[in-house]
């Protein structure tokens, strides 16, 4: 049965350092939210959480129509997007791996601060972080794996991963 992991996590949890080990490792294609940077661009805003949404999902759609193992990663504090992605896996008879990766507050200022940007629309500021993490609630999704990435290195979070799959 094809496989569609679902990374997700605030920003500086690791999850797209995490699924370019996993990519590397299991050949799999990762869809990451900052694929459609060149989108956000032209309409001229990334804060578009359903606009986002539509993308992952066609594209999504789109592999596992295909029956191709995939990856999703996204900094999501909201599970509406991840009940679609898990709708669209029933149907195409994918197993779904919810993972959710956390970390400590003083680790995710750490780590989004000194950060390198490869896209303009990535958090790199203490004020930005602390914008997203106070703009909605975390909620919880049923069967999510949760990992703490605070004492853990990528390799053995990516290891982690592995074993759930």
């Amino acid at each position: 049965m094809p496989t569609c992991l679902f990374i997700r996590g605030a920003p500086g949890t690791g999850k797209n350092t995490v699924a370019r080990l996993l990519e590397r490792d299991l050949k799999w294609p990762r869809l990451w939210v900052h694929h459609f940077d060149a989108i956000y661009r032209i309409i001229g805003e990334y804060k578009c959480p359903s606009l986002t949404d539509k993308l992952i999902r066609d594209v999504a759609s789109h592999l596992m129509e295909r029956q191709r193992d995939l990856m999703i990663v996204r900094p999501s504090r909201q599970t509406w997007g991840m009940d679609c992605i898990k709708n669209i896996a029933t149907v195409f008879k994918f197993n779904f791996v919810p993972v959710q990766l956390t970390a400590s507050y003083d680790n995710l200022v750490t780590r989004v601060t000194r950060r390198w940007t490869e896209s303009p629309f990535r958090l790199t500021t203490k004020e930005a972080l602390d914008e997203y993490l106070g703009s909605r609630p975390e909620q919880s999704f049923d069967g999510e794996h949760v990992i703490n990435t605070d004492d853990l290195t990528p390799e053995e979070v990516a290891a982690r991963v592995k074993e759930l799959l």
